[in-house]
């Protein structure tokens, strides 16, 4: 048997997997075949396009084992969860410290498996009482970093400003579902991708969604 952390790099593949939670972590057990021909089981913290790697507070993981196709694979799956069972991130990793709140555009929300994907373009929003609205945004370079929304019934809070704004003519703050937001998103997706949002999310997961209205 090897146990072996996998090296990081290369490119994304598409992954079968499950959901597997790891020290309270949700994340994805997978299943898949070498180019040596050698099955191997893994986390990882999405099914599409991935490395096969996991981060928690900023740290990338890898946690892989492979065997020979010949062998029991359900064997080697029982020792692999007997491993991972005793796993504890240290208490330098607290997993309560990755708390953020930061403000940029959703250029995207996709499924992932029992959850969904956001593609966030944080922005710095400056106020400036030289500026026109008393505000400025600097965006010099268009990165995007990937989050996730929980498993169902667990989905991120959402307050709209402009969500009936069409209709009304009113800016005020709304509650609405994620799945609402969500079907309004893929309705307009013109107007919510250049929109403001303050993001809220904890370890990579997306707790609180609030739209910046811009006059």
């Amino acid at each position: 048997m090897t146990f072996n952390l996998v090296g990081i790099g290369g490119l994304g593949m598409d992954l079968e997997g499950e959901p597997f939670e790891l020290d309270g972590i949700k994340l994805y057990k997978y299943h898949r075949t070498y180019s040596n021909g050698n099955q191997g089981i893994g986390i990882t913290d999405q099914l599409k396009n991935t490395l096969g790697v996991f981060k928690v507070n900023g740290i990338t993981y890898s946690f892989a084992l492979s065997y020979p196709s010949n062998e029991n694979g359900s064997a080697y799956e029982i020792i692999f969860d007997q491993i991972l069972s005793t796993f504890k991130f240290t208490q330098t990793q607290n997993l309560d410290s990755n708390i953020t709140k930061k403000i940029g555009y959703i250029k995207s929300i996709k499924p992932n498996y029992d959850n969904y994907a956001l593609d966030i373009d944080y922005v710095e929003w400056i106020n400036d009482n030289n500026a026109p609205n008393g505000y400025r945004i600097n965006n010099p370079i268009t990165t995007t970093e990937k989050l996730y929304t929980d498993v169902p019934g667990a989905e991120p809070k959402v307050t709209l400003q402009t969500y009936t704004l069409e209709t009304d003519g009113q800016v005020k703050n709304e509650s609405v579902t994620f799945s609402q937001f969500l079907d309004d998103f893929q309705k307009k997706p013109e107007k919510w991708t250049n929109t403001l949002f303050w993001i809220e999310s904890t370890n990579g997961t997306v707790t609180s969604i609030t739209e910046q209205y811009q006059p």
